[in-house]
């Protein structure tokens, strides 16, 4: 038996004092090859300082810039570039006791905090950090870690409002093929001011989950994934009308697929909120589907080298605009882009409003003479488009929409608000009179609709061509 235990424990001894040596050289290589990719960031710059690296442990900061340019920076209080430092600490394993007995190659925490101690901000945990992250290297390579925001107020002094929130708790894992990312603790906020609540936002929630490694998607920049944004309610009151905003179960859900053979990927954004309740009207079951789709890789690539070209060489920005579209565009427009509003739906005031939009650019080979050229376009256009409204759902919106219109107009600025909305009402029946009439509008049982397709220069609205 001591034969066999022996050679374990000479073996578990080696591991325990030459190991934490072999696993802090892997760990700063792949902070290196970060600090690489970060400065292949258009307008990002990263290097490693105050670098200390012992045999079983090692601390480093990761200063990162960005530098904004003349192009992106006109204001005169802007500063040059925005930087700021990332201090990292890292225990060497394979015996790893930070956060109780582990075993990977290497244990990382990172604590953020501004420069200078911030009044009035106090934190109700024992936290001392306003953001912290930790995290396990497996001995497969794989990471998982954890996130923290801790509970804090602080207040204004120059108002007196007070602003609130709740800890904030979060866990996933990384490897060189997924990342995945949930909150276990949402966030809320609450902001009052004179003892009296004007916002507060509760339960605020991501979940995320890609693909790729993070290595990959730097190199890749289209990749699968799939993220959920979500908050329970938001309540805001106006402190001056005493006039309230409330919206329940808000989401906004990202999508991105890539096609390895084809080198395409497509882009879906689906916004959704349950109600919305504002002292104008209430919106139920809202969604608002936006899609880019068939973006070609190379393209995204040429774009991102572009945008890096912009901020070292804003004054060149003109020229370099015009090279980069007579270079790199027509491979994205061969591809028959997709330019999509799939889903708009929502309930507003009890009454349904729901259609869709999609164009496509087709067809397309050669870039015309000049980018304004608007025949070019038109001709190249794939446009089919829907859209059923009940009744006081379309009178709702074209109200809107006329007294935006109406608003900059000095005599009706001078009307009472009930001569107004006379005013309104009146231009409003006319106009749905008059497109019915001309074939715009069709009305049915179940209420108005449109229908509007554009190909090859031709313009139908409810199957009547228009004249362009």
């Amino acid at each position: 038996m001591k034969k066999v235990a022996l050679p374990i424990i000479i073996i578990l001894i080696i591991l325990g004092l030459a190991g934490p040596k072999f696993s802090g050289n892997i760990f700063h290589n792949e902070l290196e090859q970060l600090v690489q990719k970060l400065n292949d960031l258009p307008g990002y710059q990263a290097e490693i300082s105050n670098k200390n690296q012992s045999w079983f442990s090692s601390n480093a900061e990761i200063l990162v810039s960005f530098e904004m340019g003349d192009a992106f920076n006109q204001s005169p209080n802007m500063p040059d570039d925005l930087s700021f430092s990332i201090p990292i600490d890292v225990q060497h394993g394979p015996f790893l006791t930070q956060s109780g007995l582990a075993f990977g190659w290497a244990e990382w925490q990172i604590n953020l905090n501004p420069e200078d101690p911030i009044p009035n901000l106090t934190f109700l945990d024992d936290a001392t950090s306003l953001y912290s992250i930790k995290g396990i290297v497996g001995l497969f390579g794989n990471t998982i870690f954890s996130d923290y925001i801790p509970a804090l107020t602080y207040t204004d002094e120059s108002n007196g409002a007070v602003y609130s929130q709740t800890k904030w708790e979060g866990s996933g894992y990384f490897s060189s093929s997924s990342i995945v990312y949930d909150s276990v603790s949402p966030l809320s906020i609450d902001v009052t001011a004179d003892g009296e609540s004007i916002a507060d936002i509760n339960n605020i929630a991501i979940q995320m989950s890609v693909e790729e490694g993070v290595m990959q998607i730097w190199e890749q920049l289209l990749y699968n994934s799939h993220s959920i944004f979500s908050i329970e309610s938001i309540n805001v009151t106006d402190a001056a009308s005493d006039n309230e905003v409330a919206l329940n179960n808000i989401s906004i859900a990202v999508k991105s697929t890539y096609d390895e053979n084809t080198k395409l990927g497509d882009f879906l954004v689906s916004t959704k909120a349950k109600k919305v309740i504002t002292d104008v009207f209430t919106l139920e079951d809202m969604q608002l589907d936006y899609s880019i789709n068939k973006i070609s890789q190379p393209f995204v690539i040429q774009y991102q080298s572009f945008m890096d070209d912009m901020l070292n060489n804003p004054e060149n920005a003109e020229v370099l605009i015009q090279d980069f579209l007579q270079t790199s565009l027509l491979q994205q427009l061969q591809t028959n882009p997709e330019f999509n509003l799939p889903a708009i739906s929502a309930t507003i005031n009890g009454s349904k409003l729901e259609g869709f939009i999609n164009t496509t650019l087709q067809a397309v080979k050669s870039l015309p003479n000049t980018f304004d050229d608007q025949a070019f376009w038109m001709q190249h256009m794939l446009v089919n488009a829907e859209l059923n409204a009940e009744e006081e759902a379309l009178k709702f919106i074209a109200s809107a929409s006329m007294k935006s219109q109406l608003s900059g107009n000095p005599q009706f600025q001078s009307m009472t608000a009930s001569e107004q909305e006379q005013i309104i009402q009146q231009q409003v029946d006319a106009t749905i009179a008059n497109f019915m009439q001309n074939g715009m509008l069709n009305l049915d049982e179940d209420g108005y609709s449109i229908l509007i397709k554009l190909e090859n220069a031709e313009l139908f609205v409810n199957g009547q061509q228009i004249p362009l």
